[in-house]
């Protein structure tokens, strides 16, 4: 009675005290110990049992089995199947499948195969044991022969038979098994109770159907926790962040406690989505809740803030938490490296050292992602030891990482050293290569890396051929461009959208834009990205009449443009005689409402200052939301094309105050002096570029060498060139 009542304390009182002990009150000991998972207890107490002579039955080792149930016990486990081997009891039923579920729950379905054929006879609990020791250990496919194998044998399925079986078809991501399973347990007229609800759940989330996840979910009368878990993780696990939110609301509507990973998931879609407000009022109810010192909760938090861009609050979530895991340590280095705080992350990488937390693969993944100018090459480099050191040098994922890293760093030859080190190259590492080749602007070297992928019988990819297509447009290779092409059709990518508008790209920096309509025509559905592509071809081309017309035919084919396809067609707009069209996209932009955006806004003035009407690009300019460096340097681009000189060295002073200029900002401000032959605002303006990080630019230099030679100050001239 003590131990049903879970008082173990008084129940081994009582056990210690009775004269004459049967094997049902060893058997009730052992039970109430395993009930507990106090393992070495029960071993104890089989060991005095035998000692005192008294022969264990059926239900002692049946009791005793259920303790085993870790991969870490399989050794205690099989000792104790020799212990019934020896008293005979490994072919009783009852036995027998407790050992196969405990084989089961130490992770050796092998071991738990082993038992069930030399069963004698199988129940429905032999079969569902064998279904969960496969599914769970990851070979769901033979888990599901062992279901349609047992009703082929006339024994039928009950409902943790069927679990088990969801289980295995959700541990291959197999909708459709599961969906023809759903559908037996609905003809068979099973009641969908939770446990049999959440199996359903989870089996549709790992077979990527949400929507008949949430058919399930909606349509069960009962929920549990687990329940509103499983669908809320789906949700948020599968990039549907505003209904995982939503979710997230209901739940709190309809008073549901909340645990950790309810506000994990939450966290993790308001970094989906950006959504910093939403973000921060759940950071407050995570404090109220008393969760906030839980490290996952912590790292939720902080990946929460650097989607979120929010670098500051991520910090303090950092530096506030009580306990940092590698994970803590892993989002923050992420953080840093992701936002573009590259010294930032290696100091981060640094401080973990000194609080001697062992770094994994991904720390050295975010390590290797921060190292992105020939500036970080030293940190690459040694990053790259500590992976050897690590034994992680052969890892796919690494690879790739430290190929790209030396690509981005400038260092092609380091990252071919890395690649030649592997003996049967991943086509990932063959396109890393290939892509550090374009990154270095060394079309030919890519080339000659894809013939050479060609020659060892790697198959090419999508992402193999948008580099390929982008080292042929860079090399002028028009030949081999068209020969690739045909490659690509015949590896069916012929017709996919993106790689059209690689090839479109391709074939205008050939020149060729027939080639580049014909390509854009024979595509099975043309995006956004495939109109802007030929929009770009025609623009960059000097053809602005066919870049507004398709723009037209954008717009009927109900294809709305984005930023960058308006900021291709306005850029065909060169000249005043392009005016009329540059008011016309205006006025769909107008219409679209992009009128504030910052980057269109710069667009539309630098486009008016090309068509020399410096009204509409003053008004431009007055309409764009938010004033950028590039937005007051197209103002004064504009004022200079008119040959306004005074205003864009009054626009110079004034901006002096807000923004940083940038070398087109000091050229404008240059040629308006030599223009003026001012020779005093020259030297200041001079002066302004002495102190700004351009101090050594060679164009500046050539400019104010011609402004000094323009105002007859030869001096300085000199002073400038010796």
């Amino acid at each position: 009675m003590y131990s049903r009542c879970g008082d173990l304390k008084e129940a081994v009182s009582i056990f210690k005290n009775m004269q004459n002990r049967t094997v049902v009150s060893w058997n009730a000991m052992i039970a109430a110990h395993c009930k507990h998972g106090n393992r070495k207890e029960v071993l104890d107490l089989f060991d005095r049992m035998q000692m005192e002579r008294m022969q264990p039955d059926q239900r002692t080792f049946v009791g005793m089995l259920s303790v085993f149930n870790s991969p870490e016990c399989l050794a205690e486990g099989k000792e104790l199947h020799n212990t019934i081997i020896d008293h005979g009891f490994h072919r009783e039923l009852i036995v027998a499948n407790a050992l196969i579920n405990m084989y089961s729950k130490c992770g050796s379905p092998d071991d738990a195969f082993m038992v069930f054929r030399q069963m004698e006879t199988h129940d429905v609990i032999s079969w569902t044991a064998m279904i969960e020791a496969y599914a769970e250990s990851g070979r769901g496919r033979e888990a599901l022969e062992f279901f349609y194998d047992m009703q082929d044998k006339g024994v039928k399925p009950n409902r943790v038979t069927f679990v088990s079986a969801l289980g295995a078809c959700a541990s291959l991501g197999d909708a459709e098994e599961g969906r023809a399973i759903h559908f037996q347990i609905n003809s068979l007229g099973v009641p969908i109770d939770v446990y049999l609800g959440n199996a359903l759940i989870y089996m549709y989330e790992k077979g990527c159907d949400l929507t008949a996840a949430r058919s399930v979910f909606d349509e069960m009368h009962v929920r549990d926790s687990v329940s509103w878990t499983i669908m809320l993780h789906a949700y948020a696990s599968s990039n549907h962040a505003a209904e995982a939110l939503e979710l997230f609301r209901v739940m709190q509507e309809k008073k549901i406690e909340l645990d950790k990973s309810h506000f994990i998931s939450a966290l993790d879609a308001c970094g989906l989505l950006s959504n910093l407000e939403v973000g921060k009022e759940l950071h407050e109810q995570i404090f109220k809740s008393g969760l906030l010192s839980d490290t996952a909760v912590g790292n939720a938090l902080m990946c929460m803030y650097g989607r979120c861009r929010a670098l500051n609050d991520a910090c303090a979530v950092f530096e506030n938490m009580h306990h940092r895991d590698v994970v803590s340590w892993n989002a923050m280095i992420n953080i840093f490296a992701n936002l573009g705080h590259s010294t930032d992350a290696f100091s981060c990488f640094s401080e973990m050292q000194a609080y001697r937390v062992l770094p994994n693969k991904l720390t050295f993944l975010a390590l290797l992602s921060a190292c992105t100018t020939a500036n970080a090459l030293l940190e690459g480099k040694t990053f790259h030891r500590k992976i050897v050191e690590l034994g992680c040098d052969r890892e796919d994922l690494l690879v790739n990482a430290l190929i790209r890293m030396y690509g981005q760093c400038g260092a092609v030859e380091d990252a071919l050293a890395v690649f030649d080190h592997l003996r049967n190259p991943p086509v990932s590492a063959w396109n890393f290569l290939i892509g550090a080749y374009c990154n270095g602007c060394n079309g030919k070297g890519a080339l000659n890396v894809f013939r050479r992928m060609q020659n060892s019988g790697r198959e090419p990819n999508k992402i193999t051929f948008l580099h390929v297509l982008k080292a042929c447009a860079m090399t002028g290779v028009q030949d081999y461009g068209k020969t690739v092409h045909e490659l690509i059709k015949e590896c069916g990518w012929g017709y996919d959208v993106v790689v059209g508008g690689a090839l479109i790209n391709m074939y205008s920096k050939f020149r060729d834009l027939e080639a580049a309509k014909e390509v854009f025509e024979n595509m099975e559905e043309q995006n956004v990205v495939s109109w802007t592509a030929m929009i770009d071809a025609y623009a960059n081309h000097g053809y602005h009449k066919e870049a507004v017309r398709l723009l037209e035919s954008m717009k009927q084919s109900n294809c709305e443009p984005n930023q960058i396809t308006l900021a291709s067609v306005l850029g065909s707009c060169v000249s005043p005689v392009a005016l009329e069209d540059a008011i016309s996209v205006h006025s769909y932009i107008i219409e679209l409402g992009l009128e504030s955006d910052t980057f269109v806004g710069n667009t539309l003035v630098g486009t008016y200052g090309r068509c020399q009407a410096i009204d509409h690009a003053y008004q431009a300019f007055h309409r764009i939301g938010e004033h950028d460096v590039v937005s007051w340097t197209a103002l004064m681009s504009a004022y200079l094309r008119c040959h306004k000189h005074e205003e864009v060295l009054q626009l110079f002073q004034y901006i002096q105050k807000d923004v940083q200029p940038n070398r087109v900002t000091f050229i404008c401000a240059v040629k308006s002096c030599t223009y003026m032959r001012d020779l005093a605002k020259g030297k200041e303006v001079h002066a302004k570029i002495m102190e700004s990080s351009y101090n050594s630019d060679i164009i500046l230099k050539q400019s104010l060498i011609d402004m000094y030679h323009s105002c007859g100050a030869y001096e300085e001239l000199y002073s400038l060139t010796s």
